[in-house]
């Protein structure tokens, strides 16, 4: 699959297209915090970026 992102996509819309990612890859719907920062940090988010885009889904 190739993803192409823009510039300015956020690290919460990165984030919830991961996450819909690997929910239809492995049918699971729970991420280690740990896998989820070494896939945003290939995607050049930072882990404080990574954090609060968490904490925006949450809401």
């Amino acid at each position: 699959m190739k993803v192409i992102l823009r510039k300015n996509d956020s690290a919460t819309s990165l984030l919830l297209f991961v996450y819909n990612s690997y929910f239809n890859f492995y049918q699971k719907d729970t991420i280690k915090l740990s896998s989820l920062l070494e896939i945003m940090k290939a995607f050049g988010k930072s882990e404080s970026a990574t954090r609060m885009s968490l904490s925006r889904t949450v809401k």
